[in-house]
């Protein structure tokens, strides 16, 4: 069985998108698997790696196309830098992927999938395309794929019953509970009836036929790489090299610094109203002010993320609310992510939805309780490590912080890592990409 996974963006974005594709490819070279990575530059690779060419996102020559395209040429990519880089990197895979005879092609670029899905129909290639979803697609569009993988349950058993299924167990996977449970397999098939759903979408519409062949499948963390902090002097050590206070309570998150989707400004705002709460957080001596309310100094919060237009007006929101006691990191290393969440007491995520942050999984294989929205599938990734106030209400988050206790961290971050390890390491995860490859071919 020869393996492909392939990133457009591989070489030169920095994203979940092209993470995944890297550390899975590296996954299943360790594994034994004959595997193949395909990025747009090169990169440091434990697999084989073949470099593309293709025409990059937010270059020059790429904004001049897209500027002097046609309206109409928004159906073939070329009105999106992105969707560009995607049509100009499929013609050199394509090639590939017929040289080398492959039989799976793994990615998470939903163009590329697409492309190859038509160039299969029409017996161009012979690879089977299998769209890793985490780029919330519309279900028109993922109608059809013959092989698709939803990153957790909920998305796919939602999809389902959109499309009008009677039943949405998983074929031949297993995954993790919400309730920190071990895994539950479920081996029913997928029966499907011809009729319209609330929503009016029309058999015609879709290729119901293909669901049997869609799965759930999480992300994976390389649990040895995010590992719980070893003692206090390790901590002391990573948040002296930081700059940030050795003694603080620390509450962190890892996010693109914007307002929209991670709502950092409601972050902040929370933060601000939990650091003068009535009652001290962890590890806090909290001061009180002259009107005798807690001044919770001793809290501080650190906010590590890429760039974004807004970055700046929420750094001027921080300073305003809570000086000194803010901490931005803006375009923080990757590499430097495990140290950085060993640093933290508690993590926090503060979007109310999520198709499945790869942040999230990082914090709980580093045994970080996690304070998310409550929604389902933010409630399934954190399992029993999870504390889920709804982040929708002005000062969910506050009073949340205020309540947790020493002991509920502690509690709650062993909970962390063994949900971690059970559900999300690489050996999990890996087996079951393997399974689910050869039931396709």
């Amino acid at each position: 069985m020869k393996i492909a996974i392939a990133s457009s963006g591989l070489g030169h974005v920095a994203r979940g998108i092209e993470t995944w594709a890297l550390d899975t490819a590296n996954a299943l070279h360790r594994k034994g698997a004959d595997v193949t990575l395909f990025s747009a530059g090169k990169i440091e690779s434990e697999s084989p790696l073949v470099v593309l060419p293709c025409i990059r996102r937010r270059t020059p020559l790429s904004n001049l196309i897209t500027k002097l395209s046609p309206p109409f040429s928004w159906r073939w990519g070329l009105k999106s830098g992105y969707g560009l880089e995607q049509l100009t990197f499929w013609n050199h895979l394509k090639k590939q992927m017929n040289a080398g005879k492959f039989d799976i092609l793994h990615i998470q670029d939903p163009m590329i999938a697409d492309l190859c899905r038509k160039a299969r129909e029409k017996g161009e290639v012979t690879v089977k395309e299998i769209l890793a979803h985490g780029t919330e697609e519309p279900l028109e569009f993922l109608a059809n794929f013959e092989y698709l993988q939803h990153l957790a349950p909920w998305h796919l058993e939602q999809s389902l019953e959109k499309l009008g299924e009677t039943q949405h167990p998983i074929p031949n996977t297993q995954y993790p509970t919400s309730n920190g449970d071990k895994p539950e397999a479920r081996g029913q098939r997928l029966e499907v009836i011809d009729h319209q759903t609330n929503n009016q979408i029309h058999r015609s519409s879709f290729s119901l036929h293909r669901s049997p062949h869609w799965t759930a499948m999480p992300n994976f963390i390389d649990t040895d790489l995010y590992r719980p902090i070893k003692n206090d002097d390790e901590k002391r050590a990573i948040r002296s090299k930081l700059g940030i206070p050795e003694n603080a309570f620390v509450i962190g998150t890892a996010a693109a610094i914007k307002k929209h989707h991670k709502r950092i400004d409601y972050l902040i705002r929370e933060f601000a109203a939990f650091s003068k709460s009535s009652a001290p957080a962890p590890h806090s001596s909290a001061p009180r002010d002259d009107d005798g309310i807690i001044a919770n100094r001793s809290a501080f919060l650190v906010i590590a993320g890429s760039r974004q237009t807004d970055t700046e007006e929420l750094q001027t929101l921080a300073e305003k609310l809570c000086p000194g006691q803010i901490k931005f990191l803006i375009n923080h290393p990757h590499e430097q992510m495990p140290d950085l969440l060993r640093s933290y007491d508690v993590f926090v995520l503060t979007s109310i939805f999520e198709m499945m942050p790869i942040a999230l999984l990082e914090a709980i294989a580093t045994g970080l309780p996690v304070i998310t929205n409550n929604h389902p599938v933010l409630e399934w990734m954190g399992g029993a490590a999870g504390i889920r106030p709804d982040m929708s209400k002005d000062s969910a988050l506050a009073e949340t912080l205020a309540d947790i206790t020493d002991e509920e961290i502690k509690e709650r971050g062993i909970a962390a890592r063994q949900h971690a390890l059970e559900n999300y390491s690489e050996n999990a995860v890996i087996r079951q990409y393997l399974g689910y490859y050869n039931r396709i071919i």
